[in-house]
């Protein structure tokens, strides 16, 4: 009887340990990352999001045109077409993209820093083609990104930085980042700070004159990656692969190594 005591009083205090040893490792993990996350109050007035979910490369492409039709100033597809699948649909999604104009496309890094694209067919006449280009640690958390990424195929500008000089330049190369440096990413809005668009209900007001990010934002948890947002906020979830890239640009805007050219 005293034994059966004895041995329940050490699993409560074993447990009590464990909990204060966890709540320890999860405020220094949150004190860690707490310098990457300073969220700003309000909607963000400079990007607005049109989730993909699943739709088909035809709706994708109508929805382009509607959007293209509100005048935004750049339409930012984060999401890859490597392949060519329908045909019907296929063509209206790469016509979409070359009667716009106003289009970055996004490219993904894999595990041996090679660099893969969407098909030429949907590339004719964008603004340009930038990288992903978050970093993951070691602590498997997305806090920092590569402005300019180069391996033995040559340069890339990261899909952040091309949308954001587009964007505040209307133009490209203009930047002063080292190649490969990596930057730590701001959180300035988390997904609730931004606009996103009902495609029943879009309005000129809603899109003119800024950046459309399409990008996947739900139902299901695809595409998402765990970010210092994640672990100061203090739940469960993690933050979509869009809502990041937004961030980032939103980083850029303010950045001073993303400068004007001197016209000569």
């Amino acid at each position: 009887m005293v034994m059966n005591v004895i041995i329940d009083r050490n699993k409560k205090i074993l447990v009590f340990i464990t909990l204060v040893l966890v709540s320890l490792i999860a405020f220094s993990c949150k004190s860690e990352y707490a310098k990457y996350v300073s969220l700003e109050p309000g909607i963000d007035n400079n990007i607005v999001f049109f989730n993909i979910k699943n739709y088909s490369r035809k709706e994708l492409g109508d929805y382009i045109r509607k959007i293209d039709s509100l005048e935004p100033r750049v339409i930012a597809l984060d999401v890859q077409f490597d392949e060519l699948k329908d045909a019907y649909g296929d063509s209206v999604l790469a016509s979409a993209i070359a009667n716009s104009g106003k289009i970055v496309m996004s490219s993904f890094i894999d595990q041996n820093s090679i660099v893969h694209k969407s098909d030429p067919y949907f590339t004719q006449n964008i603004l340009g083609d930038g990288v992903l280009s978050g970093v993951i640690d070691d602590q498997n958390v997305m806090s920092k990104y590569v402005p300019i990424f180069e391996n033995n195929d040559g340069q890339f500008v990261a899909f952040p930085t091309l949308i954001t000089l587009y964007y505040k330049f209307g133009l490209k190369n203009v930047y002063n980042y080292m190649v490969n440096n990596q930057y730590e990413i701001k959180f300035t809005k988390n997904k609730d700070q931004f606009v996103i668009l009902d495609e029943n209900s879009m309005q000129k007001k809603q899109v003119r004159g800024k950046i459309v990010f399409f990008g996947y934002l739900g139902p299901n948890h695809e595409n998402e990656y765990l970010t210092p947002l994640d672990i100061v906020e203090g739940d469960d979830s993690k933050t979509y692969s869009a809502i990041i890239t937004a961030n980032i640009v939103l980083n850029l805007l303010k950045d001073k190594n993303l400068r004007e050219p001197q016209i000569k």
